[in-house]
């Protein structure tokens, strides 16, 4: 139909990996372990061939589109397939023989990407460095229940925004979300007083620097990697002007 086009929108939805310095997983407690993950994993490859190209990827937790979240601040501060750097990480680490890891996830799918065949790609990413990711397919509620009570090495989930305010992606990162993931947050942590002052400034320049220093302590960090920000497409007649299919426009 000549009068019908695809128009697409970037969410403020994501899916990510949250990996967990575990009790029962003494690698995944080392901090350059969790560094060599997310340097082996081909995102390239996730959005291209799982999503169909129909997304885009953050630096962390930050949404793109938001204050101080682009694809380009991905590209100069985010993780991105280096083989060589993880297996460095790895040696640094004292791993140079890699180590293993239980990733769960649920039977489900999200924006058409079920959470199995992105186990998969990233368990056969991980593997060309010698990390070995044991696949543990849940259902979604028991996953989700052992996810909120920190009893997983790591998962794969989504994550749907209530509203767009950075400061509730970043609170939670230092609160309820550190706790899955066994990240102990003091009240005076740096990353605390960075996120009280991107929240606080009201000029937006300033903002996106101080959040872009939030992002950088939660790269180095190495507990979240967002793998998929999903671009949103509906079929909508030509007549149709200044439609907004998501928040983020």
């Amino acid at each position: 139909n000549a009068n019908i086009e695809v128009k697409g929108a970037t969410s403020l939805d994501f899916i990510y990996m949250a990996v967990a310095a575990s009790p029962d997983n003494a690698a995944l407690q080392n901090k350059l372990a969790r560094q060599a993950i997310g340097h082996a994993i081909d995102y390239d490859g996730i959005i291209r061939n799982l999503a169909g190209g129909a997304a885009v990827r953050p630096t962390t937790f930050l949404p793109v589109g938001v204050n101080g979240s682009t694809e380009a601040l991905t590209k100069e501060i985010g993780f991105r397939e280096d083989l060589d750097r993880a297996r460095k990480l790895l040696a640094d680490a004292g791993l140079p023989q890699g180590f293993s890891f239980q990733l769960a996830y649920g039977n489900a799918a999200i924006a058409g990407v079920p959470y199995q065949s992105l186990a998969q790609k990233i368990q056969a990413d991980l593997a060309r460095v010698g990390i070995k990711a044991e696949l543990a397919p849940m259902d979604q509620v028991n996953m989700r229940t052992q996810y909120l009570g920190g009893k997983l090495n790591a998962v794969l989930t989504f994550w749907n925004p209530p509203a767009p305010e950075n400061l509730l992606w970043a609170a939670a990162t230092v609160d309820r979300v550190a706790r899955r993931v066994h990240w102990d947050v003091p009240a005076d942590a740096p990353v605390r007083k960075v996120i009280a002052a991107a929240a606080a400034e009201r000029d937006l320049a300033k903002a996106a620097e101080l959040w872009k220093q939030y992002q950088q302590i939660m790269v180095d960090q190495a507990n979240h990697f967002v793998l998929i920000q999903p671009i949103y497409q509906v079929a909508v007649r030509k007549s149709v002007a200044g439609l907004q299919l998501t928040a983020a426009g």
